[in-house]
């Protein structure tokens, strides 16, 4: 006997195309730690910040889980524009899953993002006068 299907819900042309953005940054991490992890973890504290306090290959299997995770609901989700319930219940947890590898790196661009705002704003007011 047939079950019948859970309702599917329509997802935004915005929403599928952050979730690529999210399996792209996942690979992109994936292989930035087998190229440079060890380098990460071993040059200095401010480099180890990128793989979680030096450790790359949590970060490495996280983004690595995370990809998985998404490229399967992506096969069922018809690249992400309609999923039900349960796949969305899976996007969100390997949403968590990918910002947690991406913690690190993160919060790296966003030092320097903070370090550069502020040397343009200590440069501006230094030409002022």
């Amino acid at each position: 006997m047939l079950r019948p299907q859970p309702p599917r819900i329509a997802l935004s042309e915005r929403t599928a195309r952050r979730l690529w953005i999210v399996a792209m940054l996942d690979m992109v991490t994936v292989a930035w730690m087998i190229a440079a992890g060890t380098w990460f973890d071993q040059t200095s504290s401010l480099t180890s910040v990128i793989t979680l306090g030096g450790h790359h290959r949590l970060v490495l299997v996280l983004a690595l889980a995370s990809f998985a995770m998404l490229a399967g609901l992506a096969l069922l989700t018809d690249g992400f524009t309609s999923a039900n319930q349960l796949e969305i219940a899976l996007i969100v947890t390997a949403c968590v899953v990918s910002v947690v590898a991406l913690a690190g790196a993160l919060s790296a661009i966003l030092l320097l993002a903070v370090v550069a705002l502020l040397l343009g704003s200590g440069t501006r007011l230094l030409l002022r006068r």
